[in-house]
């Protein structure tokens, strides 16, 4: 939930930063969109593209003239009014995410989320067009490490086993599953401290995602960090199996 108020965060501080405080552009080159006003990046500074000043020489609307680099991403969604979410920004369209990798949600009013690095920018996932990713989402597959064992979806502590490599377990449906101190970092049996940030540098022997602040490792808090399931093998209901992302979290010798 705080990703969400903290990428959202960004977008609010933009709007009250484009109504008179930006410079004008130079250029014509757009890189956001506040309704009809064209936003862009100059000088790593944001400014207002005047539309009149982007004219084509037959002194026509300037819509073909100015550079929508970003024209593909960008979609009125609408403006949300749930007193609700934590999305309600008043008289800001919200961008539409281009694919279906959602990276933080608010299952009780159905919205997901996902981020466009190239704009730096959250969006909203399209529930139509990923209606699939999101059933799955909610179906909370079975997750599991490397080594086979069960990855617990909740923090429900029943026992502790090898302090030295700090390994939690919990039970569901029946099986023994593993709980991983950086998903729940409310059961903090490691010595390391948490990170203040999050930036991961690798993974330890229990999976725990571990970072490295002071000249010394630290945990990473995944809850406040948004930090997706992608490194561990996920088993669907239907039989459906997707593997874990290696390539995003390596493993390596820290313990948890």
């Amino acid at each position: 939930m705080k990703s969400i108020i903290i990428l959202l965060q960004f977008v609010i501080l933009l709007w009250h930063r484009i109504n008179g405080e930006y410079p004008p552009c130079s250029s014509c080159n757009v890189q956001q969109l506040y309704k009809d006003k064209p936003i862009g990046k100059e000088n790593n500074q944001w400014c207002i593209i005047d539309k009149n000043n982007c004219k084509n020489e037959n002194n026509q609307s300037s819509q073909n003239e100015i550079n929508y680099t970003t024209s593909n991403l960008i979609s009125n969604v609408g403006n949300t009014t749930n007193s609700n979410s934590t999305s309600n920004i008043t008289s800001l369209d919200i961008i539409t995410c281009p694919d279906c990798t959602i990276l933080t949600e608010n299952n009780e009013i159905g919205e997901y989320w996902g981020y466009i690095p190239e704009i730096n920018r959250p969006c909203k996932i399209d529930n139509v067009k990923c209606k699939e990713v999101i059933k799955r989402k909610l179906e909370k597959p079975v997750l599991r490490g490397s080594d086979g064992s069960r990855i617990c979806q909740s923090c429900d502590s029943i026992k502790v086993t090898d302090k030295i490599k700090s390994l939690m377990w919990g039970s569901e449906d029946g099986e023994e599953c593993r709980i991983i101190t950086s998903r729940c970092p409310q059961h903090k049996i490691s010595g390391h401290p948490f990170c203040n940030g999050c930036n991961i540098q690798g993974t330890g022997t229990d999976f725990c995602l571990f970072g490295y602040e002071n000249n010394q490792p630290c945990i990473i808090n995944e809850v406040l960090c948004g930090t997706p399931e992608n490194r561990f093998k996920r088993i669907y209901s239907d039989g459906t199996v997707l593997k874990g992302d290696g390539n995003t979290f390596d493993d390596d010798e820290n313990n948890g």
